[in-house]
C-alpha cells in the first residue's frame, strides 16, 4: 500500500516534499509547537490508521461501509492535512482501492483541554446518532492516542475516526474585489472562488438553523452549543439540484439557560430564548474564516426564523415537541413588542460578554435594529 502526504488549500492540494514534513507542527494557526514537525504529525496518523495490523481501519470500515471489507485490498492511503484549528486538527483520509475510493477524516488534538473536549466529542456523536437518526453529523468510527517521543520530550495525540462529508465544503463571508461586496465563499479547492448569491446564502442560514432546532431537546433544554461560522462548523454543498449543509462538529450538548436565568424555567421560554440566541449566533462569522467579526446581512434573521419553524413542524409531527402546537408558539412570539424583546436580548447579552468581547461589542452595536428585523419578520412570516 502506497501512502502520500498532502497539504490542503483553497485553491487546491500542495505536494508534501521532506522539506516541508520538517517544517514546525502548528499548534494553532500562529503558534508552532515546540519539537513536533509536520512530519510527525503525519506518522502519527498513519499509526493511528494502521496500528494492529490494519484493525482500527478495518473496523472503521465495517462501520462506514456496512460490508466485511478488508484492509488488504487497499491500493493507495492518501492522507491530507485540512486544517489547523484552534482545538482540533482535521485531516482527510482517502483510500483508493481498485474500483472505489473511500474518504474519512481524522481529527487530532494535543494539550490537555483540546483532548478532553475530542473525547468527549466523539461520544456526543455517538450518541445523538443514536438519539437523533439524522443525517447531518458525521458518524463516529474510532477513538485512539498516539505517542510521539522525541528527544525534546514526549507528545501524546489523540485521535477520532469520523465519517467524512464528501463534496461538502467550508465557507465563510469574503470581500468580492470585482463589485466592492461582501458574499460567501464556499472553499471547495477550484481556481475560480464559487461565491453563493443570495438565494443561496438564504438556504444556507435556513438549513443551518433547522440543523440546530432538530437537535435541541424542548424538555431538558440541552442543545448543540457552542459553535460557530467561523470555524468551519457548519460546511455546506451546493451541487445543481440542492443545497446541503451538515454540521461537522459538536463540542458540547447541554442546557445554556442556567447561564442567565437562575431557577426553574417555563419551558416555552426556553425555547423562546434558544430562538433569540440562534438569529444573533447565525448572523456572526469572521472575514475569511480568520479576520475582523462580520454580521450577516438582514435576510440571515427571517432564513434562521423559517429553519427553526420548519424544523418545529417536523419535531410535532414525530412527537418530539410537544410543549404546545407551533402554532401557538408563533402565535407567542408575535405578542412580544419590541421592547419586550429587547428585554428578553438583554438577558442573553451577559453569555455574549463572556464568550468574546469583541463579538460583544459588535452584537451591542447591532442589537437595536437586530430586533426590530426579528420583531418585523415574525409578523409577516405566512
Amino acid at each position: 500500500m502506497r501512502v502520500e502526504y498532502r497539504l490542503f488549500t483553497p485553491d487546491g492540494d500542495i505536494p508534501v516534499d521532506p522539506q516541508v514534513l520538517a517544517l514546525p507542527f502548528k499548534i494553532t494557526p500562529l503558534t508552532a509547537h515546540p519539537f513536533l514537525t509536520l512530519g510527525d504529525y503525519f506518522e502519527a496518523i498513519e499509526t493511528f490508521l494502521l496500528r494492529h495490523n490494519g484493525r482500527s481501519l478495518e473496523s472503521a470500515l465495517h462501520q462506514a461501509l456496512h460490508t466485511s471489507i478488508r484492509v488488504a485490498p487497499i491500493d493507495t492511503l492518501l492522507i491530507r492535512s485540512e486544517k489547523h484549528g484552534a482545538f482540533y486538527h482535521v485531516a482527510s483520509i482517502e483510500m483508493t482501492r481498485p474500483e472505489e475510493r473511500i474518504k474519512l477524516a481524522v481529527s487530532t488534538a494535543l494539550s490537555p483541554t483540546a483532548r478532553a473536549c475530542l473525547h468527549r466529542e466523539y461520544h456526543l456523536l455517538q450518541s445523538l446518532g443514536r438519539s437523533h437518526p439524522l443525517p447531518y453529523l458525521p458518524a463516529a468510527y474510532a477513538l485512539g492516542q498516539v505517542d510521539r517521543e522525541k528527544k525534546e520530550g514526549r507528545q501524546s495525540l489523540l485521535m477520532v475516526l469520523t465519517e467524512w462529508f464528501e463534496a461538502f465544503h467550508e465557507w465563510h463571508t469574503t470581500f468580492d474585489s470585482t463589485d466592492g461586496c461582501r458574499k460567501i465563499r464556499i472553499w471547495d479547492g477550484g481556481n475560480h472562488p464559487p461565491y453563493l448569491s443570495q438565494e443561496d446564502a438564504f438556504q444556507l442560514f435556513r438549513e443551518a438553523a433547522k440543523i440546530l432546532t432538530l437537535y435541541y431537546d424542548p424538555k431538558t433544554y440541552r442543545q448543540i452549543y457552542p459553535w460557530h461560522h467561523a470555524a468551519g462548523d457548519f460546511v455546506v454543498s451546493n451541487r445543481a439540484d440542492a443545497m446541503q449543509v451538515r454540521l461537522a462538529t459538536v463540542r458540547k450538548y447541554e442546557s445554556v439557560m442556567n447561564a442567565f436565568t437562575p431557577g426553574p424555567v417555563n419551558p416555552l421560554i426556553a425555547m423562546v430564548y434558544f430562538l433569540l440566541n440562534l438569529t444573533i449566533r447565525m448572523r456572526l462569522d469572521r472575514m475569511d474564516g480568520v479576520g475582523d467579526t462580520v454580521w450577516a446581512e438582514d435576510f440571515a434573521v427571517e432564513a434562521t426564523l423559517q429553519g427553526f419553524l420548519e424544523a418545529l413542524y417536523i419535531m410535532q409531527q414525530e412527537k418530539r415537541f410537544t410543549l404546545c402546537g407551533v402554532n401557538e408558539l408563533l402565535s407567542l412570539l408575535r405578542s412580544f413588542r419590541v421592547p419586550e424583546l429587547e428585554t428578553l436580548f438583554e438577558s442573553l447579552c451577559g453569555l455574549y460578554a463572556d464568550q468574546d468581547p469583541e463579538e460583544y461589542g459588535l452584537i451591542q452595536s447591532r442589537l437595536r435594529p437586530h430586533v426590530k428585523r426579528l420583531h418585523q419578520a415574525l409578523q409577516e412570516y405566512p
